[in-house]
């Protein structure tokens, strides 16, 4: 009992710590979206799969049976992954649950930052084209692909709203703050990776360097500053 508590502990240090970091991460995703090329047809062509995907969710349907699937399943290959015995997979309408005979932060978090309906669209979308030989439209690929990168950003969202148990395993602070993080990192991959961006890797680099750097100063000034205006007015 003592182990877990002190282990949750440690990691809510490990959150604050990380909260400049969020920041950090977003500054840096903000300014990839500014340097993409929006005229490029890949780049509407995936943000037209995004939007796509928010008007089927809030004004047709919610597949919230279809992401505890995948929210289960991710839960089941990451515990296999780690090596835990895996058992009593259970999926409801709202719900999920899937016992594991060890548990970690991997093993609870990563259907939150895991798109995992996207990597089987990457993994059948390559077995198609590059083994079976199909003639499948990248356009059509790109369009899944934010379709269903957007599906796991929306129902991790829902998620989280409505409560999950997955996070007492490592604190409420270090588990958002880890999803948060995790989860910019993947988006901000994605879009560098996929589409044209007027910046150099280099320069985005050097830009998460430099915002890292300037978040830490800035907390560091923060607290500083705010300490001694506590211990003058003690005085």
């Amino acid at each position: 009992m003592m182990k877990i508590l002190s282990s949750k502990l440690l990691k809510f240090f490990y959150g604050i710590i990380l909260i400049p970091f969020c920041y950090t991460i977003f500054v840096v995703f903000i300014f990839v979206l500014q340097n993409i090329e929006f005229s490029n047809r890949f780049v509407i062509i995936f943000f037209g799969g995004c939007g796509t995907y928010i008007i089927l969710h809030f004004l047709l349907y919610k597949p919230v049976r279809l992401y505890v699937i995948g929210h289960e399943l991710m839960h089941t290959i990451s515990a296999l992954l780690c090596g835990a015995k895996v058992a009593n997979v259970k999926v409801k309408k709202n719900s999920g649950s899937v016992n594991v005979n060890k548990v970690n932060t991997f093993i609870a978090l990563s259907p939150y930052f895991v798109p995992i309906y996207s990597v089987f669209l990457i993994i059948i979308w390559g077995i198609l084209k590059y083994v079976l030989k199909f003639e499948i439209k990248v356009e059509i690929f790109i369009f899944l692909l934010g379709m269903s990168i957007m599906f796991h950003l929306v129902l991790t969202f829902y998620a989280i709203s409505v409560g999950q148990t997955d996070f007492n395993v490592s604190g409420w602070l270090f588990s958002l703050i880890t999803i948060f993080i995790v989860n910019v990192i993947v988006l901000t991959s994605v879009i560098v990776i996929l589409f044209p961006i007027n910046k150099s890797y280099k320069e985005i680099v050097d830009k998460i360097y430099f915002e890292t750097k300037i978040s830490y100063i800035k907390t560091y000034d923060l607290i500083k500053n705010t300490l001694n205006y506590f211990l003058k007015a003690e005085r």
